[in-house]
């Protein structure tokens, strides 16, 4: 949501983003924490993903599936960024990246909660 507040009204108005005082903080400290951590849900993700599909845990493989969501979204926006022109819009769709892979995770999360809760 930091980056958006401070990219869309930007782009809306000027059409590219100008980085100014709070780019760190409204733009790159959330991607770069939202991106590492994602990567390391996709890495674990990944190990564990043939074991718990054998095991029929389909809440916990979907949210391993959108760790590796997020993450290979947001590589292929930073290299589209290193190819292209950037204008700005790369920054706003990085966020988006992390917000599709993360709505899979928090479904995949919703789920397991629930199989937990029938079971106790």
């Amino acid at each position: 949501m930091l980056v958006l507040l401070y990219c869309a009204p930007q782009l809306v108005v000027s059409g590219v983003i100008e980085p100014g005082p709070l780019f760190e903080i409204m733009v790159v400290f959330p991607t770069v924490v939202g991106v590492v951590a994602s990567l390391i849900g996709a890495i674990a993700g990944a190990v564990a993903l043939p074991r718990v599909v054998r095991a029929g845990q389909y809440a916990t493989s979907a949210m391993a599936a959108g760790q590796i969501i997020t993450c290979t979204i947001a590589f292929a926006i930073v290299l589209w960024a290193g190819y292209f022109a950037t204008t700005g819009w790369e920054l706003l769709m990085l966020p988006l990246a992390l917000f599709i892979g993360q709505a899979v995770v928090a479904g995949g999360l919703v789920s397991r909660l629930r199989q937990l809760r029938r079971a106790a």
